[in-house]
């Protein structure tokens, strides 16, 4: 299974939902869906995970890239929709301590309001 990545922009907050993999075969395309973010320059950006199958650490390092850019920058990046199995990923790497997580894509785009 390959990774697919559909961005959108919503309320001035970059989605980026994705489905599929994310492992050392895919990580060449999410860090080119990174930098279509970036290049766009919205810094508040919300990925949505409900559809990934798998994520290995290289996945959990692109993200962590994306939200120290995003900070750097005066935005954030918040995720929702995590499946449990990656979630474990997260909290094993201590991310869930510095990223904020959502249950829904609607909770996760208010939560850019407050």
């Amino acid at each position: 299974m390959t990774l697919k990545v559909k961005i959108s922009e919503k309320q001035g907050v970059s989605i980026v939902q994705m489905s599929g993999v994310i492992n050392s075969l895919s990580i060449d395309d999410l860090s080119i869906s990174f930098n279509n973010v970036k290049k766009a320059g919205n810094t508040n950006i919300l990925l949505v995970m409900k559809k990934i199958k798998f994520m290995n650490s290289s996945g959990a390092g692109a993200i962590l890239s994306l939200a120290k850019w995003a900070g750097r920058m005066g935005g954030v990046v918040k995720i929702a929709e995590v499946p449990k199995k990656i979630m474990e990923i997260f909290k094993l790497m201590r991310l869930d301590e510095i990223i904020e997580f959502y249950s829904s894509l609607s909770d996760g785009l208010a939560s850019f309001k407050s």
